[in-house]
């Protein structure tokens, strides 16, 4: 839904997708369950956060801190990337 709205009007409202998709990643994680999933959550999210926080830091960068911890522990849980 979020994916929806942020496609009609991406300005106004990205910040909600990003903050979306890192509530996303951060149930996943702490359920410990698709963590492939909640991998590509943080990461979308953080792409997002680091715009939003370079345009109004006040409002984006606490949360953008909170992410790139997320994303990093996710990378961590997930291991190495697998070769094939």
């Amino acid at each position: 839904m979020m994916r929806e709205q942020a496609a009609l009007n991406p300005v106004a409202r990205r910040g909600d997708l990003a903050l979306a998709l890192a509530f996303h990643a951060r149930v996943r994680a702490e359920a410990g369950t698709d963590l492939a999933e909640a991998l590509a959550a943080a990461t979308e999210s953080l792409g997002l956060m680091r715009g939003l926080a370079a345009e109004i830091p006040r409002l984006y960068g606490s949360p953008l801190a909170e992410v790139t911890a997320l994303e990093a522990r996710l990378r961590s849980m997930a291991g190495p990337p697998e070769r094939g």
